[in-house]
């Protein structure tokens, strides 16, 4: 298997996500594209992404406006729409909005795979954390490692589909995240703030 390329990106918000979007500009064209079609799958218009996008965007913004200035940043990177990069960054709550507007069940699925293996109980003494990525195979094709140096900050590794703030990852002084998609009856009753951007803030604190 080919490995994910590595982009490294620093500075300021907007300048790490116009980094981020000149270097990754067609695999986020890419993440765009099928996201769009996720849309058309569970019965939405892409003529409606902005108003999709408009039920989130308020609570991005009061959670971190540093993290939409990166988006901004991507957007103008990648030339690309606000919107289209934002969707990105908000297709698990864009996508079930969606379809529960056209009345469609929740498919089911085995999600993704998490490990933890304490170092009392590692072969090395360390701490091993892991995870599969159970998602479309199309995405294959989109994910990357995203070094970040922040200009005031920690540094962190991200791996995360192309255009996204971040999924799994570690910081320089020992927090990871990982993620597994578990769905209740009672997700996505009313809007908040979308996973990835919780999954950044976790990476950027020095302290949980």
């Amino acid at each position: 298997m080919t490995a994910f390329p590595l982009i490294e990106i620093s500075g300021s918000p907007y300048n790490r996500g116009l980094q981020y979007g000149e270097q990754a500009k067609h695999l986020i064209s890419r993440s765009v594209e099928i996201y769009k079609t996720r849309l058309d799958i569970n019965g939405s218009q892409v003529s409606d992404l902005s108003q999709r996008v408009g039920k989130f965007l308020d609570f991005c913004s009061f959670f971190s406006k540093d993290h939409i200035d990166e988006i901004r940043g991507i957007a103008a990177g990648a030339n690309l729409s606000f919107e289209e990069v934002l969707l990105i960054n908000l297709r698990t709550e864009i996508v079930a909005d969606a379809r529960r507007d056209h009345t469609q069940s929740v498919p089911k699925s085995d999600g993704c795979t998490g490990i933890i293996v304490l170092p009392t109980r590692s072969k090395t003494g360390k701490l091993i954390h892991a995870q599969n990525w159970d998602w479309l195979d199309s995405c294959k094709e989109t994910g990357v490692v995203i070094r970040v140096l922040p200009e005031d900050g920690i540094p962190f590794l991200t791996f995360t589909e192309a255009g996204g703030l971040a999924r799994s990852g570690l910081n320089a002084v020992g927090i990871s995240i990982t993620a597994n998609y578990l769905e209740s009856d009672r997700d996505f009753q009313t809007s908040g703030v979308p996973l990835p951007f919780i999954r950044r803030q976790v990476l950027e604190h020095r302290h949980l």
